[in-house]
């Protein structure tokens, strides 16, 4: 893993205007059953950087494990893994869009997504500021306004599916709890400071939100629990 890294650093142009294609031909070149297992099984064999990944790797407040395996120099670029554990707490995770584009591929099981966009007459949703506060796990939210939006689209994606998203749709994921759910993702310099949140909860205005980093037992756990899945 340390050696992608590298080759990342040296390669990949998080900030190219095309990077967020470059991203989805990377993702899809890393995240296969042939490539991705030997490297993830490395992060075991190091315990400095799998220290250093737990340092940065959290329960999301979209209810799956994020786990950074790899950034670029101040955060130009991310290469994380996700996973829905099938005993995690129950959550639904709310509409929203990011502040950079990304490149995924499904490594595990299936999930559910859909679009939507601003639209009169569609469904009323409250819009959240959704900020990063300087250092790992940490997030404000402020209430904005009400929109009203619309599904353009909503479809099932399986193991092996990838795409790339650019950073103002607006998306939601769901994930059944029959089995872990993996997928690797590929994220692009940022382009804007904050991303917005669509949700009828009462998220109401935090000022910072710290949620609790994995240890590394944790982070092991998780890696071992994914290495041994049948699916990749």
């Amino acid at each position: 893993m340390r050696q992608l890294r590298d080759r990342l650093n040296a390669s990949f142009d998080a900030a190219a205007p095309d990077a967020g294609r470059e991203a989805h031909r990377l993702i899809r070149e890393i995240g296969t059953a042939q490539v991705f297992p030997s490297l993830l099984s490395t992060v075991l064999q190091d315990a400095p950087f799998l220290s250093e990944i737990a340092s940065a790797s959290y329960m999301h407040s979209n209810g799956f494990d994020k786990i950074v395996l790899a950034a670029g120099p101040a955060d130009e670029y991310k290469l994380r893994l996700h996973l829905w554990r099938p005993d995690r707490e129950p959550h639904s995770e709310h509409i929203h869009n990011h502040r950079w584009t990304f490149g995924s591929v499904v490594l595990v099981g299936e999930m559910h997504m859909e679009f939507f966009e601003p639209a009169a007459g569609g469904r009323k949703m409250e819009r959240h500021r959704y900020s990063r506060v300087l250092g790992p796990a940490k997030f404000s939210t402020r209430r904005l306004d009400n929109v009203e939006v619309r599904p353009t689209f909503a479809g099932t994606l399986g193991s092996g599916a990838s795409y790339w998203l650019r950073s103002n749709l607006f998306h939601r994921i769901t994930v059944g709890r029959e089995g872990l759910v993996a997928t690797l993702v590929l994220q692009t310099a940022p382009v804007s400071p904050d991303c917005e949140v669509l949700t009828n909860d009462p998220l109401g205005s935090q000022s910072v939100v710290e949620l609790r980093k994995f240890t590394e037992e944790e982070l092991a756990e998780r890696i071992d629990s994914l290495l041994k899945s049948t699916s990749i």
